[in-house]
């Protein structure tokens, strides 16, 4: 599990980009670390310009932290798993 977490937030570029940069380093800091340019609709996107979590993010971060998915869990194990746990995190979120 995480048991510590930092982040550096952009302070003097205006504050939707604060808002923006506090948002995804909190985010991260619950999990997932990296940025990807392919997720159009997410704050794991540097390239976007979101203030607020968005659906995708919330049923990333719903999966990740889903009791049937087990801390140090392999890919292998968790496989199986992923088709019931996103269609259930989904149904959730609705």
């Amino acid at each position: 599990g995480i048991s510590r977490s930092e982040a550096v937030i952009v302070a003097g570029e205006g504050n939707a980009l604060f808002k923006r940069c506090m948002t995804e380093e909190i985010l991260q800091g619950l999990g997932p670390l990296n940025d990807n340019r392919s997720l159009k609709a997410s704050m794991f996107n540097d390239a976007t310009s979101f203030t607020s979590f968005r659906r995708f993010d919330r049923i990333l971060l719903n999966m990740l932290y889903d009791r049937r998915i087990e801390i140090g869990a392999s890919p292998k194990t968790v496989a199986p798993l992923l088709p019931q746990v996103v269609r259930d995190v989904k149904r959730r979120l609705r």
